[in-house]
């Protein structure tokens, strides 16, 4: 499974070992983190749209008309 966002920004965090980001450094990680997310957040869109296609089954057939006669 793929790193969350969260996850990814923990493990910066953690490989500091005692030096300090700037702003700068930790805008950067930040931006990084949302597009992690944003990728993470697609990816689950389609695959619940892809999934909802699939499980409709096929298509109704047309009603014969000559039921309504």
């Amino acid at each position: 499974m793929k790193q969350t966002a969260v996850e990814w920004l923990e493990k910066i965090r953690q490989g500091q070992k005692g030096q300090l980001f700037d702003d700068y450094e930790w805008e950067i990680a930040f931006n990084h983190a949302k597009e992690i997310e944003k990728e993470q957040m697609h990816a689950e869109y389609m695959r619940g749209w892809k999934d909802g296609l699939t499980k409709q089954g096929p298509p109704t057939p047309p009603l014969d008309r000559k039921i309504y006669k």
